[in-house]
């Protein structure tokens, strides 16, 4: 039998689903202006296109002039049949082949340096939580308090100016170098090499949110009653430390949660700054572009990780969490 807490949750996302698919549809219809007008008109430069043309055209990227539900329903079948159209910015390219070029290098991107700081942040909060007081803790406080006040597109700026342009150390743009085959060692030798600076930025810039709250969640959890009568009663320190961690790394569950949905949409102004080829990118360039149907399609593919990713989430509290298993509540 599903619990209720289970099925409540089925039934919040997938209202959810429908409220935000439907806001993914809306938004960009009520932005200024009609790309498709400068498409048209490039096109007629250098041939004559009828007006059956013209409106096949319109009807192909995304643009057509009937009633708002009517084109809702539109777009409904289109994402659940996996139509989403061709880019306006790269036309007559797909968009899920603009996509699929570029998301792979943010997830691998975003992906890595999630996990890193998520770890280091929270490994580390922990531990100073437990040596509160001490040098280290304060090091480390006033280290990641500055981490996470520091703005990361100007770490990214910094990091591009001294160890790209002005040592060499690093490429300074792309995600590798086009000299060399693909999937070869070389190949992989220089995605490395060029990933190595957007990634660090992100870890830097990420890690502070983890410290800071694990540690002052864990500073909690440790003055809790039943943590105390653990430690009177002899229990280990490493046993001690698990059950605070338990419970305090709760809230950043929810916070890691949310970051893995930003990990599909990824961090535009590091990846405009490094021009890293991922789907960030794209969605600035799309922007710029008014190219809707690139932009809708990228935000649904975020809205989609983000409400898994929050889901799963809620399963990991039912299962963590003994207080959320009672079904009254």
């Amino acid at each position: 039998m599903i619990p209720k807490y289970i099925i409540r949750k089925i039934i919040f996302y997938f209202f959810s689903f429908w409220f935000v698919l439907f806001l993914d549809f809306l938004i960009p219809h009520l932005m200024p202006g009609n790309p498709v007008d400068a498409v048209i008109g490039s096109l007629s430069q250098t041939t004559t296109l009828t007006p059956q043309q013209i409106a096949s055209l319109k009807s192909s990227l995304g643009y057509t002039s009937g009633p708002i539900p009517v084109e809702f329903l539109k777009f409904v079948e289109n994402v659940f049949r996996g139509k989403f159209g061709v880019s306006i910015q790269y036309y007559p390219t797909p968009v899920l082949n603009v996509i699929d070029q570029s998301i792979g290098w943010t997830i691998l991107l975003f992906g890595a340096a999630l996990i890193i700081s998520f770890y280091l942040g929270n490994y580390l909060g922990l531990r100073s939580a437990f040596r509160r007081g001490s040098k280290e803790d304060s090091v480390l406080s006033a280290v990641s308090l500055f981490l996470y006040s520091f703005p990361y597109f100007w770490l990214a700026l910094l990091f591009l100016f001294f160890f790209a342009i002005q040592f060499h150390i690093f490429p300074e743009a792309g995600a590798y170098n086009n000299i060399y085959p693909l999937y070869t060692p070389e190949f992989f030798a220089s995605s490395i090499t060029h990933i190595i600076l957007p990634l660090l930025t992100l870890v830097i810039a990420s890690y502070g949110s983890w410290y800071l709250g694990m540690r002052n969640n864990a500073i909690v959890t440790i003055n809790e009653d039943y943590l105390k009568y653990a430690e009177i009663a002899g229990l280990p320190r490493s046993k001690i430390m698990k059950y605070s961690k338990m419970n305090a790394i709760l809230p950043n569950l929810t916070a890691f949660a949310l970051a893995f949905g930003n990990i599909i949409g990824g961090g535009i102004l590091v990846e405009m700054v490094f021009s890293y080829p991922g789907l960030g990118f794209d969605i600035y360039n799309a922007v710029i572009n008014e190219d809707f149907p690139t932009l809708e399609t990228a935000f649904l593919l975020i809205i989609i990780a983000v409400l898994i990713a929050n889901f799963i989430m809620d399963i990991l509290y039912y299962r963590l969490d003994p207080r959320i298993r009672d079904d009254r509540t």
